[in-house]
């Protein structure tokens, strides 16, 4: 039998780049991928990964705002995004204050069984010339060049009042 070698304890590399740092963004690639810049940087700006919830204000450029940077395992060529740094210290708003807003994602994964979408007015769903929207009033609207209704029971259509044509 060969004797089992442990795992050799390497030790870990210091360097300043161990640290926390300021950085900035210098752009937004067309895949919504930060690049940034910090003090030390040898070469270009740097693709860098983000933490999940880091986001910039909506209603700024993100090119130029200051970021906190990490660096995964000491690599200066891997850092992370891990918070944005503004000028003035203000309280997040709350749920139901009207100044609340949740980003505007551009996919969604949908796990579980059940799926709410909540709008302040209305929420939009649109497919080239299709579309359905519900309005905080409770009307839904149906718009399409021609909407088919299926049913493997009873297709009932209730209302106050009904108009075909």
């Amino acid at each position: 039998m060969y004797p089992i070698e442990k795992p050799r304890r390497t030790r870990p590399v210091f360097s300043e780049f161990n640290l926390v740092c300021c950085g900035h963004i210098v752009r937004i690639d067309h895949r919504d991928r930060p690049y940034v810049d910090f003090e030390g940087n040898p070469g270009q700006p740097m693709l860098a990964r983000c933490l999940e919830g880091v986001a910039l204000p909506a209603d700024t450029s993100p090119n130029g705002h200051t970021v906190l940077l990490l660096f995964d395992r000491g690599d200066h060529t891997r850092p992370i995004i891990i918070g944005v740094v503004k000028a003035r210290f203000g309280t997040a708003p709350v749920k139901g204050d009207p100044k609340w807003q949740t980003p505007n994602p551009k996919h969604a994964l949908v796990e579980g069984q059940q799926v709410t979408l909540k709008g302040h007015t209305a929420v939009p769903l649109a497919c080239g010339a299709a579309s359905i929207t519900l309005t905080n009033d409770g009307r839904i609207t149906l718009r399409g060049a021609e909407i088919s209704s299926r049913a493997s029971g009873s297709n009932k259509i209730r209302g106050a009042s009904v108009s075909i044509n």
